[in-house]
């Protein structure tokens, strides 16, 4: 019971904040970005609200709901408290994410081009920290044929996943002092590669494995 505090709280800290700020919201709510800060999608106040606090349930719900349909569920055993921490993490920065939006239509200047690879960033340093720790299972961590075939290849995989992710995440966080051309860049460059290069060696490891038990 203890695990549901935290996050049912950032939930209805969530909730009041947006029942406090609807009134004071305009009747177009700036809902999504382009790569360079421009706005390009608005929402009414009330939909936006639905949808941002429905992301934070989806995420609780997944939280635990994942361990329980996952055939190798006992496998979460072994890294309970890295996976709940990875999760809360996400709902954070989701909540945080509730915020940004709030007050960008409350009229503040947030520099949103700049605020999504901070955030990403720090989602890639929270996942990478806790990614060696990450036992073979369906749904978390980098699960590609090769690494659910072979528990070795999965060991060795998330051991240069996490270092990669957490490279990158410093990368994109540092890149927001960059002129914006190369900040999206960069931190394309980044993404692409820290979640590419381990499944590519992935692929490469098992191989390299099969060969040499032949």
């Amino acid at each position: 019971m203890k695990r549901h505090i935290l996050p049912i709280s950032i939930i209805l800290c969530a909730i009041i904040i947006w029942l406090i700020a609807l009134p004071h919201m305009p009747d177009k709510l700036p809902t999504h970005w382009g790569i360079s800060g421009e706005v390009n999608g608005y929402s009414s106040p009330l939909l936006s609200m639905i949808i941002m606090v429905g992301m934070l349930v989806l995420i609780y719900v997944l939280m635990f709901a994942l361990p329980k349909i996952d055939p190798k569920g006992k496998q979460y055993d072994l890294f309970h408290r890295g996976y709940f921490i990875m999760m809360n993490g996400l709902l954070i920065m989701l909540l945080a994410i509730n915020l940004m939006i709030i007050l960008y239509g409350a009229g503040y200047p947030i520099p949103m081009g700049s605020t999504g690879p901070l955030i990403i960033g720090v989602i890639f340093v929270l996942l990478g920290n806790f990614l060696p720790t990450v036992r073979p299972n369906f749904f978390v961590g980098i699960r590609t044929p090769w690494t659910l075939s072979n528990e070795k290849v999965w060991r060795k995989t998330h051991r240069l996943g996490a270092k990669l992710m957490v490279s990158a995440g410093i990368v994109m966080m540092v890149s927001i002092f960059l002129p914006h051309e190369w900040e999206i860049v960069l931190c394309t460059i980044c993404f692409v590669l820290g979640l590419g290069i381990p499944c590519v060696y992935s692929y490469w490891l098992y191989k390299k494995e099969a060969s040499g038990e032949s």
